[in-house]
């Protein structure tokens, strides 16, 4: 899949994060206010982080999907995870700010809400939200996205929030008036909690982690399955925003000429750049002699590394 269709849908999928989130925060807002239920009008503070979240990854992916130039030899890739850190941040925020008020609420005394029109407000919002997180977790794992994936995590938080507060209006539809402030404090910690995930794995892609084990695996068969390459004996990965730079030594033939071993050092980073998270690898060739007994004799010094053992 190239950079081009990649980044398309990614767009696309911002474009439907925009609109299914401005649509429900203009809903939840406008039937929250008028049932005068909390619980709703902190659903609808949650779609608006929602509506924020999207337009700061539609910003985070334009930059990320940018060629490298000068002053970005490998690119802009890290665009996406800060892009990311900033929903947790806010995320962090408004969860502070909606507890707060449901706080305040549960010790302000009675009052009146109409249940059934909140009620129709969560429920819109549950499906709508059941269909965003099934098609953003199915296209961030198409993808490699860790934005889309925020989008995904988000959206399935959505949904377990929505219900919350869906069971709190229902019960203070029955004269247990507190229900509605504390499902709107439950909301409240939903949205502390999918900020926090997301942050989490986005510092992650920032601090530069290694790749997991499946994907080293990968990475390491694709170059033994190069004609030409006898073995590794170094391999190490690193995250560079939501890509990853590979560093591999491979072994060949020492009788082989200057241009056949570069031509198979070529063929193992083209082959590398196939697998869709890697931006970038590079190969470092090293001569070695292979003895009667099946052993490789190496010339000076070789380094190792643990993902090989």
């Amino acid at each position: 899949m190239t950079n081009q269709v990649v980044n398309r849908s990614v767009k696309r999928a911002s474009a439907v994060a925009l609109i299914g989130n401005g649509f429900l925060l203009i809903l939840k807002l406008a039937l929250g206010i008028y049932s005068g239920s909390l619980a709703v009008i902190s659903d609808a503070l949650h779609s608006m982080m929602d509506v924020i979240a999207s337009a700061v990854i539609a910003v985070g992916v334009k930059i990320g999907s940018q060629s490298a130039d000068k002053e970005h030899p490998f690119g802009h890739h890290r665009a996406e995870p800060i892009a990311a850190l900033i929903i947790a941040v806010i995320a962090g925020i408004l969860a502070f700010e909606v507890a707060q008020k449901a706080v305040i609420q549960m010790f302000s005394g009675d009052r009146e809400i109409l249940a059934g029109v909140a009620l129709i407000a969560l429920g819109i919002t549950v499906v709508v939200k059941l269909v965003m997180s099934w098609y953003f977790r199915k296209l961030s794992k198409k993808l490699h996205s860790p934005s889309i994936r925020a989008l995904a995590i988000d959206s399935r938080n959505d949904v377990a929030a929505t219900i919350v507060a869906l069971v709190g209006v229902a019960l203070a539809g029955t004269g247990l008036i507190w229900f509605d402030a504390f499902a709107s404090l439950i909301v409240a910690g939903f949205i502390f909690k999918g900020g926090y995930e997301i942050g989490v794995e986005n510092i992650d892609y920032l601090m530069g982690k290694t790749a997991d084990e499946d994907l080293i695996r990968t990475i390491r068969l694709k170059a033994l399955s190069v004609r030409g390459v006898l073995a590794l004996n170094t391999l190490r990965s690193h995250y560079v925003g939501n890509k990853i730079h590979v560093e591999i030594h491979i072994e060949v033939d020492y009788r082989l000429t200057t241009r056949e071993s570069h031509q198979i050092s070529d063929d193992v980073e083209a082959a590398l750049q196939t697998i869709p998270e890697i931006a970038k690898a590079f190969v470092h060739v090293d001569p070695v002699e292979v003895l009667a007994d099946g052993t490789r004799r190496t010339a000076g010094f070789h380094e190792t590394h643990p993902e090989l053992d």
